[in-house]
């Protein structure tokens, strides 16, 4: 998260991620590539965005949406900038967090997340920014989101029966929000 409080005289011209705007989204790639396969896919994000419980108090505020290691600078072993910032929108201030959370804690291939090392990504973040409990309730409904956005900016990459972001959600859902809720944030749930 860029910054929490800050309000842009051109906050207008920034996306705001929310379920809404994903809808809206793979409704067009749907209807661009307009075959069946991206309509039942479709239906499946519809599905999915419907399932997500995100409050109106779950905070917001203006994120990188596109936070990872290529677009940070170090110096000297040190963090020196961020990079990239023109996919910056509004969205749940832990957007960031649960993209650092994919792409560290569940690489491509795996079957499900390892919650060591989400652990570990969680306290990295707090000791920086410490998480409300709203933030940690509504952790896993932001990362479900996240993927989803995912899937709008692949959606032709993988059939809508077996993509990706399918998995992953669906993996997701067999934990339940409740077990993904206390797990991350459990005490000892750390290896090694």
């Amino acid at each position: 998260m860029l910054t929490r409080s800050f309000r842009s005289r051109y906050a207008a011209s920034r996306w705001h991620y929310v379920p809404e705007l994903c809808r809206t989204l793979a409704r067009r790639q749907a209807a661009r590539i307009g075959t069946s396969d991206p309509i039942d896919k479709l239906a499946w994000v519809v599905h999915v965005l419907r399932s997500l419980d995100l409050p109106l108090p779950l905070p917001r505020g203006i994120c990188h949406c596109d936070f990872h290691v290529s677009n940070i600078l170090f110096r000297g072993g040190e963090f020196a900038a961020l990079l990239d910032l023109d996919d910056a929108n509004i969205t749940f201030v832990t957007f960031d967090l649960v993209g650092l959370i994919d792409q560290w804690a569940w690489p491509h291939g795996a079957d499900m997340l390892d919650f060591s090392q989400a652990r570990w990504i969680v306290e990295a973040y707090a000791a920086h920014r410490a998480l409300s409990a709203i933030e940690q309730k509504h952790l896993y409904d932001v990362y479900k989101l996240s993927i989803l956005f995912d899937c709008v900016w692949y959606f032709d990459r993988d059939t809508a029966a077996d993509c990706r972001e399918r998995r992953k959600t669906a993996a997701l859902t067999a934990l339940g929000r409740r077990a993904f809720f206390y797990e991350p944030f459990r005490e000892g749930s750390r290896q090694g």
